[in-house]
Parts: structure tokens; C-alpha cells; sequence
């Protein structure tokens, strides 16, 4: 995968066709050391704790970014951006090459693995299928090759997806 500035998965696919609750997502880099310590700032469609949507507090973006499996404190209210898009990531100060994302989240069904170093233009890495599950774990693998992942066939720089 190529290294980026500013990593997001962005879903395609939600079974409320409106929200997007994401619990934990954890950013892994090419040597497999989680990197959400050195996140720069959060980034985020829109949320149920903004101002233009429902303005309660408690569901932040940073909430996924900053909690542990299993913590039950608070997560993201994912809202919809301007374009009808829900997605969720983080930006850092250098350039970061993701190995891997660990993503809880109840009700997406499908995401998509993007990167960016201005925000503007999005690198869209390939999709992979979730289980819709409430508070599944499930891991992303970002490779750089052709691969098939439980009967799927990914795309070049497609993630790869194993549940916990």
C-alpha cells in the first residue's frame, strides 16, 4: 500500500442506510505497531455529537481512535458528509504505510479502504465485505498484490478482511 498522510475506511454499504456506529478503529503500520498514538487529528464525515446534526455530546470521532476492545465509554456516531458519505480515519504529520486496520463496528456491511496526503483527493485502495454483526472485530489487511479473501476476489491494493 502506498504511504499517505491521511488514511479513512469510507462505507459503502450500512443496514440503517442513514448512521454509522463505529466503536474502535485502530491503525496498524508496515512493522504491525498500532499508530493511533500518533495521530495528528481525527477525521470524520459528519456525527451525532456536531452541531449541524444532533449536537449529543458522546460520540465523537476520537472516541473510535482512542479506545480499547472491549471499553465501553463512548464511540462514534458516524453522520453523513455533504455528499451522502459516511467515513471515518485519521491524519498524521508524515507520511504513515498501513500494514493493517482493526475496525468494531455494528452496521456496515461493506467498506472502502482510502488514503490521501491534501484530503482532496482520495485513493480508493479496494472494498472488502464485513459482517454486519453488532461490535464485530474484524481486521483489514492493506496489501499490494491480487488476492482472494473468503471466496472474494480483491482488487490490486485491496484489504483483505478476517474476523475475530
Amino acid at each position: 500500500a502506498p504511504a499517505c498522510k491521511m488514511w479513512r475506511i469510507r462505507a459503502t454499504i450500512v443496514t440503517s442506510g442513514w448512521n454509522w456506529d463505529v466503536n474502535v478503529l485502530d491503525f496498524y503500520d508496515s512493522e504491525g505497531m498500532m499508530i493511533n498514538s500518533s495521530i495528528a487529528s481525527p477525521l470524520w464525515s459528519g456525527s451525532a455529537s456536531d452541531e449541524e446534526h444532533d449536537n449529543i455530546p458522546g460520540y465523537e470521532a476520537h472516541l473510535a481512535l482512542s479506545r480499547s476492545i472491549g471499553e465501553h465509554a463512548g464511540f462514534w456516531g458516524g453522520r453523513k458528509d455533504d455528499d451522502g458519505e459516511l467515513w471515518i480515519g485519521a491524519s498524521w504529520d508524515k507520511s504513515v504505510n498501513l500494514s493493517k486496520i482493526i475496525v468494531q463496528t455494528g452496521n456496515a456491511e461493506n467498506v472502502v479502504v482510502e488514503c490521501s496526503n491534501d484530503g482532496m483527493v482520495w485513493l480508493n485502495l479496494g472494498d472488502v465485505d464485513l459482517l454486519p454483526d453488532d461490535n464485530q472485530i474484524q481486521e483489514i489487511s492493506v496489501v499490494s498484490k491480487v488476492i482472494s479473501a473468503g471466496g472474494r476476489k480483491l482488487l490490486a491494493f485491496a484489504p483483505a478482511c478476517k474476523m475475530w
